[in-house]
């Protein structure tokens, strides 16, 4: 009984603890659109983050050059607002948090000590890892948004310099189009439309946005672009090409995740259909075993 009341109470802590938090956190006039697209503990826990995000974040950067690179890439991709210290101390207090709460429900679990350690530490990568993970699935949901969405990018702005715009007029013209589809690249394009305008040249301009965005396939379209604009070829043919090719290979990685399925559904047919099966086909037989002389010897 007083271990139910242990788990009790450290649940109503837990609760009010975070309610306290992100109350506190929502009451103070911050601006909380710098947060978002991210997760909530950004900024229910954001004053612990800044403070180790500059205390610890900082030396870890600075410790590994090769980790920082790959993680302003994936900050690049995901379009979120944060710097890659923000993310290491994002880390350490989720770390410190999954292991402050794993350490009280171990402590009222009845198991060996070693068993408990081992558990502690599984609780505190799992809470180191989730940044890392939320930030590489943001960046890979908005790269794969923006491979679906650029063919038909495309398509309207080549059919407005068709009509007889210019590239900068048919980018303008996209932001006209009233809809909620294509976002991501409509935000990219309007951001380089904004620069043009600020004085940057439009070579300068696309390459900054080709740097944003860290897809493949659309740095090959702006560096299709580029080229046709120092050749003096006509863009609308270059952009036709590149939306052709990248439909095709759209269509490729959709043969290739089709061709992937049958062994995907391998792990779900073993743990749920296959044991369904058995106890369907092998229940009557055991049944009948259990009636026959012959196994009238075995205690069923």
């Amino acid at each position: 009984m007083t271990t139910e009341y242990l788990i009790t109470y450290a649940l109503i802590f837990g609760a009010v603890f975070s309610l306290i938090i992100f109350v506190s956190t929502l009451s103070k006039n911050r601006n909380l659109s710098q947060y978002k697209n991210l997760p909530i503990y950004f900024y229910m826990f954001q004053g612990a983050i800044t403070f180790f995000s500059l205390e610890i974040g900082s030396m870890l950067v600075k410790s590994s050059s090769k980790n920082k690179l790959k993680m302003e890439k994936m900050l690049r991709q995901s379009a979120l607002s944060l710097q890659v210290q923000d993310v290491y101390g994002a880390a350490i207090v989720l770390a410190l948090i999954f292991g402050i709460i794993g350490g009280i429900v171990l402590f009222m679990l009845k198991m060996a000590l070693p068993v408990k350690l081992l558990l502690e530490v599984i609780f505190i990568i799992i809470g180191g890892i989730i940044p890392f993970f939320n930030i590489w699935q943001s960046a890979q949901k908005r790269s794969e948004e923006i491979l679906r969405d650029l063919p038909f990018i495309i398509d309207i702005i080549s059919s407005s310099m068709n009509a007889g715009l210019d590239f900068n007029a048919s980018v303008a013209h996209l932001s006209e189009i009233k809809n909620k589809d294509h976002v991501v690249l409509k935000d990219e394009f309007m951001s380089y439309l904004k620069e043009v305008q600020l004085g940057k040249s439009r070579a300068e301009a696309l390459r900054d946005m080709e740097k944003r965005i860290c897809v493949k396939e659309f740095s090959r379209f702006i560096f299709a672009i580029l080229h046709g604009i120092e050749t003096g070829v006509s863009i609308v043919e270059v952009m036709r090409v590149q939306a052709v090719e990248i439909r095709r290979l759209r269509s490729t990685l959709a043969e290739q995740e089709a061709a992937k399925a049958p062994s995907k559904m391998i792990v779900p047919m073993v743990i749920f259909i296959f044991p369904s099966m058995f106890i369907i086909i092998f229940t009557p037989i055991l049944i009948k075993m259990k009636d026959s002389p012959i196994f009238s010897f075995l205690k069923w």
